[in-house]
């Protein structure tokens, strides 16, 4: 699919002026402007960091016509066939959405909600939920329905703990001004 923005819409006619048919294969075939189409969504590319353990809101994401009814899921994977994200996905999104006045940029909120996933880097995927639309359009970014979140905003850094197993340099290891105040050990295998 297509990055959010504005866009020229380009038209081929099927025929040549001396009727022979022409193929509109090659973007140079594309000669008549026919308007500008407007494509809402974000315009992907981006990153954002957040840290384990503690609340995470996604600021400056860069698009076009967004909107406050916009909903970002964090998958696990890529946008389209990534799963949700345990302990950071859409469900704890309640702090809501902010939009700029022209629809440019928006800004997401978890609230106070702690991050509960574990270090890594993951896809931040983008859905709208518009009026009028029909058909699994129509579907509400909610969780029954994640396979509507396919546009990449971009990708969000999660700063904490890896996998259990990994190494103790990678778990504990990296940029930041996070400074260990204690360690917990538990007895239990996993």
């Amino acid at each position: 699919g297509a990055k959010g923005g504005l866009y020229r819409l380009c038209w081929c006619a099927g025929h040549r002026l001396d009727n022979t048919p022409r193929a509109c294969g090659a973007s140079s075939d594309f000669v008549v402007d026919a308007g500008k189409i407007i494509i809402s969504g974000p315009m992907g590319g981006q990153s954002w960091m957040c840290a384990a353990s503690r609340s995470c809101r996604i600021l400056g994401v860069v698009g076009y016509g967004l909107s406050t009814v916009d909903r970002v899921l964090i998958k696990d994977g890529p946008c389209q066939g990534g799963i949700p994200l345990l302990g950071l996905h859409w469900a704890s999104l309640a702090g809501g959405t902010e939009v700029n006045d022209d629809g440019t940029e928006a800004s997401y909120d978890w609230g106070n909600t702690s991050v509960g996933a574990q270090g890594g880097t993951y896809s931040v995927c983008w859905c709208s939920e518009r009026p009028g639309l029909t058909g699994v359009e129509a579907e509400p970014c909610e969780s029954p329905f994640p396979h509507r979140f396919t546009a990449e905003a971009g990708t969000l850094i999660i700063k904490g703990p890896r996998p259990t197993h990994a190494s103790w340099a990678l778990q504990f290891g990296g940029p930041g001004a996070d400074k260990p105040t204690s360690i917990v050990v538990d007895t239990t295998e996993p």
